[in-house]
């Protein structure tokens, strides 16, 4: 016989969170033996269901089965709302898009079916997010190394991107990149050398254009 249980779904009061976290809420289930179990959901979820709740869209006694079907159903469609909202403003890397739904509260069957969802409908893509990172960076004035290193903190291999380097900055457009970066900075002696290399090391240019810059900067100058 199919095991009937009682739900009551609670969502987070408005207040302070963390830095990085996201309210969550609860959805209470109580079986017939008075046992009862928490379920955590995001807010959205928890905010649709109670409102279901509140005009009998789900029963309540309901059977255990419908009811979770109904929550897994709620949570697919409440995480592809999600991403769709990220990405009309920006593109983001497969890696971020993971990490803010299970954030918000997502379990991880539904963070990779919604992902792979995307993906597999070509609009969530390592490869088109670097494309417009390095972009960016690059008019920040960010060295190549930089860049792959704030790459692979978003879960991007540079190894895994066509055209890297190559496609991106010759050797020439570095070293001007470099330069122009260089003459928008004051270092003072002593040590002018030595600061400006390890400033445009910083900034994530090769060494040896560090020290070429530098020396045209500072030096020759």
């Amino acid at each position: 016989m199919e095991r009937v249980v009682t739900w009551e779904v609670s969502t987070p009061q408005r207040g302070y969170q963390a830095p990085g976290s996201w309210p969550k809420g609860d959805v209470r289930i109580s079986s017939e033996d008075g046992t009862a179990t928490h379920v955590s959901v995001p807010v959205s979820v928890a905010r649709r269901l109670a409102k279901m709740q509140h005009e009998h869209e789900l029963p309540n006694p309901i059977e255990q089965s419908r009811l979770m079907e109904a929550m897994q159903g709620l949570m697919r469609d409440a995480a592809a709302q999600l991403v769709y909202r990220l990405l009309a403003k920006r593109d983001y890397s497969i890696l971020e898009v993971r990490k803010r739904l299970m954030a918000e509260g997502f379990p991880e069957d539904v963070e990779r079916h919604t992902v792979q969802r995307f993906m597999d409908a070509g609009l969530l893509s390592n490869q088109r997010f670097a494309d417009a990172f390095i972009r960016s960076k690059k008019s920040a004035g960010l060295g190549m190394q930089r860049i792959a290193y704030e790459l692979a903190k978003r879960g991007v291999d540079v190894g895994e991107i066509t055209g890297w380097p190559s496609a991106y900055a010759c050797p020439d457009e570095e070293r001007d990149r470099a330069l122009a970066v260089a003459s928008r900075k004051t270092v003072r002696e002593p040590n002018a050398y030595a600061k400006m290399v390890r400033f445009l090391s910083g900034r994530g240019f090769s060494l040896a254009v560090s020290r070429s810059v530098a020396r045209e900067v500072v030096l020759e100058s």
